[in-house]
């Protein structure tokens, strides 16, 4: 799910996924106490869409998230953030075909926080562009699993490790056989 305020002041969440969405437009009813008759939320051709009309409300959700933004120093806020932001606009590939994790954002800041809030814990995103996206990604197992363990996914972590060395060891006896 990614989100933008449009030319006309309108605040705006898109995914193919409906949950992000439906969790984006709950919260923030509840967060700001916005009445439904500025919310909508639809359904076309497979996208999510949850949008706030009102260009006072938008500017009260924005000065907010400013201010939310400017206390991100604490380490467990810089997780959280990543989390989030993975949830709402990260992928991961199966790590038995490729080891492969990205954030696709539309946003620069959003760009900049990842790579800022990653490189706190050590962790090199590379970036690149596509379609018109700003795409950090990570290509390394050891730097995926370091990133499952700051995003809280320690089970996750667990399996993807457990299949980097299934690989490891079936690359080693492939090796030792076709040497011989």
């Amino acid at each position: 799910a990614c989100g933008k305020i449009d030319e006309s002041g309108r605040l705006e969440v898109k995914s193919e996924n409906e949950l992000p969405v439906r969790k984006y437009f709950t919260l923030l009813k509840k967060t700001f106490i916005i009445d439904d008759k500025f919310l909508k939320m639809v359904n076309s051709g497979g996208m999510y869409a949850a949008s706030l009309n009102d260009v006072s409300l938008v500017q009260k959700v924005k000065s907010e998230f400013n201010e939310i933004n400017a206390k991100l120093d604490d380490v467990n806020c810089k997780r959280a953030y990543l989390r989030g932001l993975f949830l709402a606009c990260g992928t991961m590939s199966e790590p038995e075909s490729a080891y492969s994790m990205e954030y696709s954002l539309t946003d620069g800041d959003f760009t900049a926080k990842v790579l800022k809030f990653s490189g706190d814990f050590s962790i090199d995103f590379k970036l690149t562009e596509r379609k018109g996206r700003h795409i950090a990604y990570l290509k390394e197992g050891e730097q995926i699993s370091d990133m499952l363990n700051v995003l809280g996914a320690p089970k996750a972590m667990m399996d993807f490790e457990n299949v980097m060395i299934l690989k490891d060891v079936r690359n080693n006896v492939n090796r030792k056989v076709n040497c011989e």
